[in-house]
């Protein structure tokens, strides 16, 4: 069963995102193993809850925020160099 709030019951979804991008951002990876770690890995961590619940709008615009502040910080980061 689902609680009443629905982002506090999910929010474990964020944690597990927040938490593998915290442990690549020490790594050097190439545009294109950032594009691989972010399709294949964060965008399927999300997969199977939703394909059971809908989970709350806030809470996938939080995790896509995660998702794409990661992916614009690296490539500002690779510009600069």
């Amino acid at each position: 069963m689902v609680a009443r709030s629905k982002k506090a019951t999910f929010s474990f979804i964020k944690d597990r995102v927040w938490q593998k991008i915290s442990s690549w951002s020490s790594k050097c990876l190439s545009k294109a193993g950032r594009e691989v770690m972010i399709k294949y890995v964060l965008q399927a961590i999300p997969s199977y809850v939703m394909s059971i619940f809908r989970l709350p709008n806030t809470l996938l615009d939080e995790i896509e925020k995660i998702m794409s502040a990661f992916w614009w910080v690296m490539v500002v980061q690779a510009m600069e160099v």
